[in-house]
Formats: structure tokens, C-alpha cells, sequence
């Protein structure tokens, strides 16, 4: 039987090998969970907002990027339990969970609970929207991966920091500090369009020119993109020049969509005509 009794100042102290053994047991605990909640052993207090159940078959590292899935514990099932110390599954991103996602703070271990992020600063790999050594402003889900969040020309994380290019181990994929923010799917951004194919449209024909679509910084995001913004029938239309500002919002699947490419009607110049009002005095139109 284990006595865990407090002595008094002068007193000697008798352990039981029980007790001495449950001492132990609670020294390697506490070790164990510094360890594994730091990098190098550094024993740190680590930030988090949401706790995460791994219910894959899988770890998950430290700085995972995971979509946030539903509640575990119902408040049918315990309502103390959902008030008090809630969780909440994860798994792998698809394109519809942009802007809902979590980053893990401490790896967590397959049906284990860990620590993550939701909302605020965190640091995390961003793969890069183009290969080169322009950075990204924002990153949001990439579909198909935990390791990395997927630049953006908006997302739900906006970047503060990025690793320089001469340190990086892979240079299209720095790590980043980012502040994670709530979903940012259906809100309007600006975007630079250059017109790629199609035609203008005329009195027989509706016009049907297509863009590709970049960031503010001048990276390519998608192409062949048709504006959904309303086009009137068989009438031509007038682009502006190249890297023209458009805009364009993340529907409710993740998808990009084109909203605007600031097009216009064409509106043919009148011709100067001059006419006699009553008065017998010449006027022009």
C-alpha cells in the first residue's frame, strides 16, 4: 500500500518501496511530457486554443495543418464534458475545408488528444503559390497534405514572417510565422486579370473572353478563368490592358471563383449631325 504522508521539518523520512516507485513514475510523466512538448527539450508552456483527437491510424508531427472536423463529445453525451474540456476531430484538407483548419502545437499521437491552433499565431510550412523567390501574403488549406499550408492570393492565414531563401531547406516551401484568422470563404479580394483567349462579343454574338488570374504580387493563381459577374447577350465588350485589377471569393467548396474583370460595354462614339430648331437657329448633336 502506497502512504503518501507529508513530514515536518527535522523529521526522517520513511518511504515505502511504493511509494518511492509511484515518486518515480510521476518524475518520468512529467519528463515525458516536456519532451514531447517542446522542441529539444526545451521546457515551454505551449500556446493553444483547441484541443484536437487524432482518430487517424497515423501521428501527427508538431505544426501539422489538419482540417477541423466535428465536436467529440456531444452534449447529449456529457454535457459537463462538452462544456468544459472540449475536442475536436481532424483530418486530412480537401479543397472544402479551406479556411477551417487547425495547426498542431506538440505531435500527437494516433487516438491520442493534443494541443492546436485555431486562431492566432503560429508557425508553419508554406508551400509557395509559384516557384521562385517572390513571397506569399497569404495561405490558406492545400488539398491532400498535413505537412504545409499552400500560399494564397487570400486565405485565412496571413503571413507575418518568411523564412529568407538562403536558409531555407527547400526553397519553394519556407517555414512562416502566420496569424490564423476565422473563414474567409465568400469575402471579395483583389486580384490582377490579363485576357488569354476568346472574343469581344458583337450584335450577333455574347462575348466570351477568358483571364488568367494573379495575385497583387504578380503570381499566376489559375487561367482560363470566365468572369461570373453578368455579361449582357450580343453585345461587344472592351478589356482593360494586361494585369488589369479584377476581383474575385472562395465559394463554399473551396473553389476560386472570377467575379469581375473589369470589362465594359463598348459604346460606339455618336456621330455630330446638326439640326434646325424651331427658331431657325442651327444647333449640334
Amino acid at each position: 500500500m502506497t502512504d503518501f504522508k507529508y513530514v515536518h521539518s527535522g523529521e526522517p523520512i520513511r518511504l515505502y518501496a511504493s511509494t518511492y516507485n509511484a515518486m518515480i513514475d510521476a518524475a518520468k510523466a512529467e519528463r515525458k511530457r516536456k519532451l514531447s512538448s517542446s522542441q529539444d527539450g526545451l521546457t515551454i508552456d505551449l500556446p493553444y486554443d483547441t484541443l484536437i483527437y487524432n482518430g487517424s491510424d497515423a501521428d501527427y508531427p508538431r505544426f501539422s495543418c489538419l482540417a477541423l472536423g466535428d465536436v467529440v463529445t456531444l452534449p447529449s453525451d456529457n454535457l459537463a464534458a462538452f462544456q468544459n474540456r472540449q475536442a475536436y476531430g481532424a483530418s486530412l484538407p480537401s479543397n472544402a475545408d479551406r479556411g477551417k483548419f487547425v495547426i498542431t502545437q506538440e505531435p500527437i499521437r494516433a487516438g491520442a488528444i493534443g494541443r492546436a491552433i485555431a486562431s492566432g499565431v503560429t508557425i508553419c510550412q508554406v508551400e509557395l503559390l509559384s516557384p521562385n523567390d517572390i513571397n506569399d501574403d497569404y495561405a490558406d488549406l492545400q488539398s491532400g497534405t498535413t505537412t504545409n499550408l499552400l500560399g494564397s492570393a487570400f486565405g485565412a492565414a496571413k503571413i507575418l514572417w518568411t523564412e529568407p531563401l538562403e536558409d531555407r531547406e527547400d526553397p519553394d516551401k519556407p517555414w512562416c510565422l502566420v496569424c490564423l484568422d476565422s473563414n474567409t470563404n465568400g469575402i471579395y479580394f483583389p486580384v490582377l486579370v490579363t485576357i488569354t483567349d476568346g472574343e469581344a462579343g458583337g450584335t450577333s454574338e455574347t462575348c466570351t473572353w477568358t483571364y488568367e488570374v494573379f495575385s497583387l504580387r504578380g503570381k499566376s493563381i489559375d487561367n482560363a478563368m470566365a468572369p461570373t459577374k453578368r455579361r449582357f447577350p450580343n453585345q461587344e465588350y472592351e478589356h482593360g490592358p494586361d494585369l488589369s485589377e479584377g476581383a474575385c471569393y472562395y465559394n463554399k467548396d473551396g473553389e476560386l471563383v472570377l467575379w469581375d474583370a473589369n470589362e465594359v460595354p463598348y459604346v460606339a462614339d455618336c456621330e455630330s449631325d446638326t439640326i434646325i430648331l424651331d427658331g431657325g437657329d442651327e444647333d449640334s448633336l
